[in-house]
């Protein structure tokens, strides 16, 4: 059964799409260059830092010490942003000139990194409605005036995101957790609950969580607390 529905942005045009498995095959045209790539769909597929470090057009890559260059497979665009991170989680300096990434700084040894492109995964939450008890059941009651007051995202090995608040015609707030790392400067995934303020009639209003980080956010549930004034009964 299907449980949500998710959308896959892709950069370049896409010419065809197939599923082999649980990995969903893409034909594209990204910047005149006819490009196969995959999107593994299989549940709890990790790299061996334990997470997956998400990138477009990622590539894992293992540069000798000594040598600072990675040559990408595709040609990316002039104003496109090309990432580069190591395997405890931490970006790397570098710059790129057409299919070349060039590190700030050359690694003593042999080193794996993960390079690609950025992007942000957003996830908007249904307007909050509030359901007046019918008989057996519950229906939307027009009666009632609801104010949300705030909310609570529980989510399991997380490293970051932010959670963007637009009441209808103010401007937005927002709340973060923030990405931290331990004493060797290796990212922590965390699991917990993050409560936000929200106090806004949800009607109109639009409750967005972000993260443009590479690393990992796996949201679980959500709670909103909120006011009911019944103008009836």
């Amino acid at each position: 059964l299907l449980g949500a529905w998710m959308k896959f942005t892709v950069k370049g045009v896409v010419r065809s799409v197939n599923f082999i498995d649980s990995v969903l095959y893409v034909i594209s045209v990204y910047n005149g260059q006819v490009m196969l790539e995959q999107i593994n769909l299989e549940e709890g597929q990790l790299d061996a830092e334990g997470y997956i470090t998400h990138l477009d057009k990622r590539i894992k890559t293992l540069v000798s010490g000594g040598t600072n260059t990675i040559n990408l497979p595709f040609l990316p665009k002039v104003d496109e942003t090309i990432k580069v991170y190591d395997t405890k989680g931490n970006e790397v300096e570098s710059s790129f000139s057409e299919d070349t990434v060039t590190l700030a700084s050359t690694p003593s040894e042999d080193t794996v990194y993960y390079v690609g492109i950025p992007y942000t995964m957003t996830y908007q939450f249904s307007e909050q409605l509030f359901k007046a008890r019918s008989g057996e059941s519950k229906t939307p009651s027009s009666a009632s005036k609801l104010m949300t007051r705030n909310g609570a995202l529980f989510y399991n090995d997380t490293s970051s995101f932010t959670v963007k608040i637009t009441p209808e015609s103010r401007a937005t707030s927002q709340a973060s957790l923030d990405a931290e790392y331990d004493t060797n400067n290796t990212i922590t995934l965390k699991s917990g609950d993050f409560r936000f303020p929200v106090f806004t009639n949800p009607e109109g209003a639009t409750i967005v969580v972000e993260s443009d980080s590479a690393f990992p956010v796996n949201l679980s549930s959500a709670e909103f607390e909120s006011f009911v004034h019944s103008r009836s009964n």
